[in-house]
């Protein structure tokens, strides 16, 4: 991320949302950090809403006062080379997609203001759009067991979301395999999907077989099993959302090699425990 206090000699400053950047800093953000820049002024206003050309009003305003100080008249060159307009329509677009800000309901008589939704707060107390980023990930069609765990990211209780979702395929796993339950965890995987006799197994080839089984056994070992031993920190809230979509990718491969397994030897009958 580039850093808004950034400069490189007598780098032109102005205010934006009442945070003072370098110019050639906002030059290098890309939206996603000048909208997180706009966060951070907005929640530390005293005023709960604003509109977008107050902002570049003001933006305006302290650029031309640089050069009122300096005994010149005219905008800085580097200023209109900024191009204020398209990053503040960058800016706001990210926003409005992530739902960190929405329309203002007090003092929104030209129907231009907004105000910092809850999830916007939120991010702001953070000072990261980590979590939004990553809980845009799981906005796709997921597996409707995958419902908890999707409940649990978007409150960032992250392992907990991880250890329900792989749980779930475990959980999937045994009701489609027809073992019972004194198997289970990673030998379950290896049992269910045994390339030789495994009531699962699934692939064109033993070694693909053998890969599948590695696949499912790997996941519970190395995410299900962790999380239900030892509190797991996710730094980053992404990689719970890629491992809730590994989830989600494995319950369709044991539902698909459970369609195929029956359309060959017939129902699947579970084993009494």
């Amino acid at each position: 991320m580039v850093d808004a206090d950034s400069r490189g000699g007598d780098d032109l400053r102005i205010l934006l949302a009442g945070i003072d950047v370098s110019v050639s800093a906002l030059q290098r953000m890309q939206p996603a950090e000048v909208g997180m820049l706009l966060v951070s002024g907005f929640s530390t206003s005293d005023q709960r809403e604003f509109s977008i050309p107050n902002i570049r009003a003001h933006a305006d305003a302290s650029a031309y006062e640089l050069e009122r100080s300096a005994g010149r008249r005219r905008r800085p060159k580097e200023y209109d080379e900024l191009d204020l307009p398209q990053v503040l329509a960058d800016a706001c677009a990210w926003l409005i997609a992530r739902g960190l800000i929405g329309p203002a309901s007090e003092n929104s008589g030209s129907g231009g203001e907004f105000r910092l939704t809850t999830e916007g707060l939120a991010a702001a107390r953070e000072g990261s759009g980590a979590h939004v980023e990553a809980a845009m990930r799981l906005h796709a069609d997921l597996h409707p067991a995958l419902s908890e765990a999707r409940l649990n990211f978007e409150r960032g209780s992250y392992q907990t979301a991880v250890f329900e979702a792989t749980r779930q395929v475990e959980v999937r796993v045994r009701d489609l395999s027809g073992l019972g339950a004194d198997t289970y965890g990673v030998q379950l995987m290896h049992t269910a999907f045994n390339p030789d006799n495994g009531p699962l197994t699934t692939g064109e080839v033993a070694a693909e077989k053998k890969a599948i089984a590695s696949l499912f056994a790997g996941t519970i070992g190395a995410f299900k099993n962790a999380s239900g031993h030892r509190v797991v920190h996710f730094e980053d809230p992404s990689e719970a959302a890629d491992i809730i979509h590994l989830a989600d990718l494995l319950l369709r491969i044991v539902e698909r090699a459970a369609g195929e397994t029956k359309k060959d030897n017939g129902p699947t009958e579970r084993r009494s425990d």
